[in-house]
Order: structure tokens, then C-alpha cells, then sequence
């Protein structure tokens, strides 16, 4: 009997060292990341005078339409046209719209659109966001703020500014 018990405390130390090692090393493992932002910044919307802009630009027809995108997601059509044949190279976008179930949201191009010279552009943007597994839709827009910034030929950059109801 007397050979069995050294046997055993040492046995269970072993255990307990191999616990506490494997612990240490599983914490050492979990990689922690920061929390993500609360919210998103709101792209703004520069308001112009457009009376300071060329002629083109204050006489253009601009309108948005309100539809239903494949995903579900409400979104709206931004369609321009009357910009002088051969004139602009490209349009970039903001939109900015106030939500019932999200607060202020909007959205921008990423890069210029090329138009190459067109006389008409037309954008659909949708109003929510998908990720793999769900949409969150951005409810009773009723109007939204848009501003387009066009990059003429010349590499004038006018800019046309409104809010639009829906």
C-alpha cells in the first residue's frame, strides 16, 4: 500500500498541471475584437445653390421613384436626363432620407458612374441593407435629399442638390 499512495499524488499533479496548462493555452487562443460602431456614419448631403451652377445643370429633369427591389428592400430610381450630349464624363451620387424605423441613413457611389458623354443616367438604390442571412429594411422614406456631383469633359465639377419627395 505504501507504493500506491506517491504514485497517486504525483499522478494527480500531473493532472492538475496539464488542466492548467491546457486552460492558459485555450485563453491564449480566443482572439477578442472590438465592438463594432453603434452606427454607421450618414453620408451628407451638400446643399448648393443651384442657381450658382451652369445653366445645364439648373435646367436638368431629375426624378426619383419609389419601387421594390428583388430583395424585398424598398428603393428608389434616380433618373436624369437633359445633360448635353457628349458634355459629362461621369455622375457620382449622395442620398440621404430620413427613416421610421432606423433613424437618418443614406447612401453613396463608391466611384463615378461613367456616362461618357450620355444625355441620360438612371440609378436605383436600395433603401436597407442585406448581410448573408437577413435584409433590415429602412421604413416610410418620404422623401429623400440627393445630391449629384458631375465631372464635365472639361473637368468642370458642377453640382446639382435637392430634397425630393417620394
Amino acid at each position: 500500500m505504501k507504493p500506491k499512495l506517491p504514485v497517486i499524488i504525483i499522478g494527480s499533479i500531473v493532472v492538475l498541471l496539464v488542466l492548467v496548462i491546457g486552460l492558459i493555452w485555450q485563453k491564449s487562443q480566443v482572439k477578442t475584437t472590438p465592438p463594432a460602431s453603434p452606427t454607421a456614419e450618414v453620408p451628407t448631403v451638400n446643399k448648393v445653390d443651384l442657381s450658382t451652377q451652369p445653366e445645364w445643370v439648373q435646367s436638368l429633369d431629375i426624378t426619383v421613384k419609389k419601387g421594390i427591389s428583388g430583395n424585398g428592400l424598398p428603393n428608389v430610381t434616380v433618373t436624369v436626363k437633359g445633360m448635353p450630349a457628349g458634355l459629362v464624363q461621369s455622375v457620382s451620387y449622395v442620398i440621404q432620407y430620413q427613416t421610421t424605423n432606423a433613424g437618418a441613413q443614406g447612401a453613396l457611389s463608391s466611384t463615378p458612374v461613367n456616362v461618357s458623354g450620355a444625355t441620360t443616367f438612371t440609378k436605383t438604390i436600395d433603401l436597407g441593407t442585406c448581410s448573408t442571412k437577413s435584409c433590415i429594411r429602412h421604413e416610410g422614406v418620404t422623401a429623400v435629399d440627393l445630391e449629384l456631383d458631375f465631372t464635365t469633359t472639361s473637368g468642370d465639377k458642377p453640382i446639382w442638390s435637392k430634397t425630393l419627395s417620394l
